[in-house]
């Protein structure tokens, strides 16, 4: 097979790191048929979107360079940032809130971070807000996301709705590259819209690379590129780690393409491997010319898998896998897929010596079930999966689902809870008196448990940051987000 890999050896030398986008074409086939042209799938979207541009309508008058933290609460604020990191500033030691639910429908997005030149490298608190209608058309245009490239930077709690993008290479929704000691927790994308006319193509990040990570994350929508396209993210590279996400939706290209992910390719030493665990994709896979798989398009190289499944639907192509497409090197244990959906082997195509691997293809009706849950949990003492018939069309869905999916208090609750901001304790104004509560964190970890004493929760011990706290009152469940100060 032949590998044509493009490292830029300027990159390492400048600080920049490298990014999915240099890896191309891995093992190019003879049998690989190119299309003769590629359009963006969004294309005609951008035919009636706006034309003008956010860059031409920044606010940039908030920063100074004395603060390390700023709340922007418009998106000209947001527009501004983009500008001064794309002049240059990569925004190291600064922290940026976002401070308002935001509609950016009016122009289009340039990135936060525009190439590999200008990456943004600071901190960007999504504070549980949520923006909306984002229009990113570069169709020639890498590192394509609401951030371009981000290199040594964080992103957490924030939810994007609305994300049409056009992109040529690394093209995601809320990130386009995360790079080289990089965090995502707590993000997700809805109703994506992501086109690349190259590779490295993902609903939520398009290349994941060098000790960065998403937790707890997940993209819903439509995804569509070439080569290294998956439901969550393009390609992963260099040690990494994917854990509690998950991608719905549909998953297009002509090959290496996956539900969840694309490829998972070379590392710059040993023991350097990207881990996919405790996840799920629900997105149909379609591949024009080979190698699809209903999770992995091709965890080529340094891929560990464990407790993940997989329920869309696979064409059957050459190199087509309920699991996988293909396989050279890599760890697998404890995975599902639907096997009513995806009527075919779990691997399609073995690059190395075959190898049996801990797959298991199951009909629709066995995959929702407690059984599958618990399968998932593998004894573990805090669950992660969780099974209601309810819910994800009876799948097993994850513990941050469980917190998100819930409404701020139930349906006909009588029960009062305040203050949202915690300094120490809250109040729960009822008529009932046997009331319990769990405090629950966004990996969907349990941090206190007991009964309600005289109408209020002791929440002094907890450290800073977002939780949920649960309520059980008799059959009734409510759920209410708070912020401990």
């Amino acid at each position: 097979m032949k590998k044509r890999i493009i490292l830029l050896a300027l990159l390492v030398a400048t600080g920049y790191g490298a990014s999915a986008q240099l890896i191309k074409a891995p093992n190019e086939g003879s049998k690989v048929t190119f299309l003769t042209s590629v359009t963006p799938s969004n294309e005609a979207f951008f035919l009636k979107a706006p034309t003008t541009l956010w860059q031409d309508n920044a606010d940039n008058t908030w920063y100074n360079t004395t603060d390390t933290e700023f709340t922007l609460t418009t998106p000209a604020q947001l527009a501004g940032l983009a500008q001064i990191v794309n002049d240059g500033n990569k925004f190291v030691g600064k922290t940026v809130i976002i401070g308002n639910d935001m509609d950016f429908g009016a122009h289009l997005w340039m990135p936060i971070g525009k190439g590999y030149q200008f990456p943004f490298s600071g901190i960007i608190k999504g504070n549980n807000k949520k923006i909306s209608n984002i229009q990113i058309n570069l169709p020639g245009g890498d590192f394509v996301g609401f951030v371009g490239q981000m290199f040594n930077g964080k992103i957490d709690n924030l939810t994007a709705v609305n994300v049409t993008v056009s992109g040529h290479d690394t093209v995601g929704s809320i990130v386009g590259n995360l790079s080289t000691n990089s965090t995502m927790d707590n993000c997700h994308a809805k109703n994506v819209n992501i086109s690349g006319t190259d590779f490295n193509v993902g609903g939520l990040v398009g290349g994941l690379l060098t000790n960065s990570t998403i937790s707890n994350s997940s993209a819903e929508g439509e995804v569509s590129g070439v080569n290294q396209g998956g439901g969550l993210v393009g390609t992963v590279w260099d040690k990494t780690s994917i854990t509690k996400s998950y991608a719905k939706g549909n998953v297009t290209g002509q090959y290496i393409i996956g539900g969840f992910a694309g490829y998972s390719t070379m590392a710059f030493g040993p023991n350097r491997n990207n881990e996919i665990s405790d996840s799920y994709t629900r997105s149909n896979v379609f591949a024009a010319s080979e190698r699809v798989g209903g999770f992995y398009g091709g965890p080529e190289s340094n891929a560990i898998t464990t407790n993940v499944y997989s329920t869309g639907t696979v064409n059957n192509v050459s190199a087509s896998g309920g699991f996988a497409g293909f396989v050279a090197f890599m760890t697998g244990s404890n995975i599902y897929y639907d096997f009513t959906n995806a009527p075919l082997d779990p691997i399609g195509m073995y690059l190395a010596a075959p190898t049996t691997y801990d797959i298991m293809g199951w009909p629709s009706a066995q995959m929702k079930t407690q059984n599958l849950a618990n399968l998932l949990n593998a004894a573990r003492p805090t669950a992660v999966w969780y099974f209601d018939a309810s819910k994800n069309d009876g799948y097993p869905t994850l513990a941050f689902e469980q917190a998100l999916a819930t409404s701020n208090s139930s349906a006909g609750s009588k029960i009062q809870v305040y203050p949202t901001v915690v300094i120490d304790f809250m109040t729960i104004n009822s008529k009932d008196k046997n009331i319990s509560y769990k405090v629950v964190d966004f990996s969907g970890r349990i941090i206190k448990s007991g009964l309600v004493t005289e109408g209020t929760v002791n929440l002094a011990q907890l450290s800073k940051g977002n939780y949920m706290l649960i309520l059980q009152n008799g059959i009734e469940t409510s759920s209410h987000k708070f912020f401990k100060k």
